[in-house]
């Protein structure tokens, strides 16, 4: 929908011109109950680029969107704005100030309990200038499309068509090569600019329809942790044993602990007996250590020492075995 208002005139006796040409509305977005309204508009760059409505009015590429130049609108020079019915004749109930000259995309959000009436056909969304800076202010009104959504959840399905459509269509009106702002289904980095100027929190919102857009990540990985493979096999063979059932009857009816706690238990006061023995007997605590990870080994295999635990141990030996070796100057050179 395409709607122009060309008389306006500041007290510079300029005249300007304003365009709205989309003007659509979404519910629950970012919160249940919300409302967000968003535009694309246009503010034509030969009647705004003076100095009297822009900071810095030099402009020299028009193909550099992040020139400050195209955002420096002095504050409250154009405006997007919502009325509870006709411009003309309703109160105005929502107002922001648009992000840029030339084309763009604009917002206004009301967090829940705003009062806005959804679905009245009677609201009217407009591009303006800034009453105290005009005489007669330059106005584009239309009414407004509303898009509704059953919840938060459902939100960004209504939502992600209509965003494409709107840069697609930006895209078009700017006039620059295709696949510039969006590239199929995708917004680009370019085109996320004017999404970002109007509703800064949109990438979250429709994360799908940007390339960079953002996702929580607890959202999509929710592991579920079992037994490893190797610990299944385990205990599956050492549970068909007789001294698995010998130790667990001795552990509930002698000591009431679990089979795992008093086995583990044995085998590891059992290692460090093995481990003390040899390294006093031979004077080399490397012997010692392999004799008790091997006593460890054994009770692993029984199911009685859990298999990670073994590894991350085996892994700590293997350094400190590997430091003493290099400190020693046993490698062969």
């Amino acid at each position: 929908m395409l709607l122009l208002f060309a008389i306006g005139t500041s007290p510079a006796e300029a005249t300007v011109s304003v365009v709205l040409y989309e003007a659509e509305v979404f519910q629950n977005v970012v919160a249940a109950g919300d409302v967000l309204l968003l535009a694309r508009y246009q503010l034509p760059l030969l009647d705004w680029q003076n100095d009297t409505y822009l900071q810095d009015a030099t402009c020299d590429d028009a193909a550099d969107w992040v020139d400050p130049c195209y955002t420096s609108l002095d504050e409250g020079a154009a405006l997007l704005t919502l009325y509870d019915g006709p411009s003309s004749t309703a109160g105005l109930i929502g107002t922001q100030q648009l992000p840029r000259v030339g084309h763009g995309l604009a917002a206004l959000y009301f967090a829940p309990g705003h009062g806005v009436a959804w679905g009245d056909t009677t609201y009217e969304m407009c591009v303006e200038g800034g009453a105290t800076l005009f005489v007669v202010v330059p106005q584009a009104c239309s009414v407004l499309a509303w898009n509704a959504s059953g919840s938060v959840g459902a939100t960004p399905a209504v939502i992600k068509p209509i965003l494409l459509a709107m840069v697609g269509n930006l895209e078009q009106a700017a006039a620059v090569a295709k696949n510039s702002f969006l590239n199929i289904d995708r917004i680009t980095q370019t085109g996320a600019i004017f999404v970002r100027e109007a509703f800064p929190v949109m990438p979250f919102v429709v994360g799908s329809a940007f390339f960079l857009g953002q996702v929580s990540p607890t959202g999509v990985f929710a592991p579920t942790p079992g037994p490893l493979g190797l610990e299944t096999h385990v205990g599956a063979a050492a549970a068909a044993t007789d001294a698995w059932v010998g130790m667990s009857l001795v552990a509930g009816d002698w000591f009431g602990v679990s089979t795992r706690i008093l086995g583990g238990s044995v085998f590891l006061l059992a290692a460090l007996a093995v481990t003390i023995f040899l390294t006093v007997g031979t004077g080399q605590i490397v012997f010692g250590a392999f004799a008790g990870s091997l006593v460890i080994g054994v009770g692993t295999l029984q199911d009685l020492i859990p298999v990670g635990p073994v590894f991350v141990v085996l892994g700590m030996v293997l350094v400190l075995g590997g430091s003493w070796l290099f400190s020693q100057g046993r490698v062969p050179q």
